[in-house]
């Protein structure tokens, strides 16, 4: 979701782009971070990487431990490593993850504490790139909303047809959308920005409260909004965070990051 987009805007602002995948696609060149090292194809003479490979799916890590920790940490760290060797500035996107969510605005400097085990590669991953000093920026992240997801379109449409909805009313996000998180990307690489950053929303809205906003938007009644606890699901979630958001100040002073509020990201995600 990120890696596309990025170079998507990259191009449009007039940067050449070499973009990489693990699947065999036309015109992008092969890294497969499950794969060893010596069969990647890294470009020649690259100014700035984005590193947006890796396992991203929370329950995917926690079913895969030892194939989540090879490709978030040890190959992101390789070639991490092989890049700014040749003189790349590379930028990573991270997580607030890395914290375990007791805190509202978590600061940029706070001990990390991940409570699932894709939190812990972030964790572990972080602390590797540091060790490259300011050829090295980590930018993490709340929730990323890209244009219509999936869960705010099923929304409208059962609002829309007047069915039921049950958004969880116990389990909050802090979302920020794809074009606020690639823009900052995008600045941060231009300006060569080294160090830890970290963009949220200004607060924390539950699912429910989401839901309630998109009905409003829609001018639809709110009477089959049924928010329930995520619990009452019997769902087996690794960890749910109390709060998610992060302190923005970082990278407000870098590169004048502004922290939308949640309606916001919702508003730039979202076609009515």
């Amino acid at each position: 979701m990120i890696g596309a987009a990025l170079a998507r805007h990259a191009e449009i602002s007039g940067m050449r782009v070499v973009c990489t995948s693990r699947r065999a696609r036309p015109g992008m060149m092969s890294i497969d971070l499950a794969q060893p090292a010596s069969l990647w194809e890294i470009p020649d003479a690259v100014d700035v990487a984005f590193l947006c490979a890796g396992m991203t799916s929370v329950p995917d890590c926690r079913s895969r431990p030892e194939a989540a920790y090879t490709i978030n940490v040890e190959r992101t760290w390789e070639l991490a490593h092989r890049l700014t060797a040749s003189g790349a500035f590379v930028v990573f996107p991270s997580s607030n993850r890395v914290f375990d969510g007791s805190v509202p605005r978590q600061r940029v400097d706070a001990p990390v504490c991940p409570m699932t085990v894709y939190g812990q590669t972030k964790a572990a991953i972080e602390q590797q790139l540091r060790t490259l000093g300011q050829n090295v920026a980590i930018v993490r992240f709340t929730k990323i909303l890209a244009p219509e997801p999936a869960l705010i379109t099923g929304w409208k449409l059962a609002i829309g047809q007047g069915r039921p909805v049950r958004p969880f009313v116990d389990m909050g996000f802090a979302p920020v959308s794809q074009s606020r998180a690639v823009s900052s990307l995008l600045r941060v690489g231009r300006m060569r920005i080294g160090g830890t950053l970290q963009a949220s929303a200004t607060n924390d809205i539950s699912y429910a409260d989401a839901c309630r906003w998109v009905a409003g938007a829609l001018r639809c009644p709110t009477t089959h909004i049924q928010p329930i606890s995520w619990r009452s699901t019997g769902a087996d979630y690794e960890h749910v965070p109390q709060h998610t958001t992060l302190d923005t100040s970082s990278l407000e002073l870098a590169c004048g990051f502004v922290a939308p509020t949640p309606y916001e990201s919702l508003q730039e995600v979202i076609c009515l």
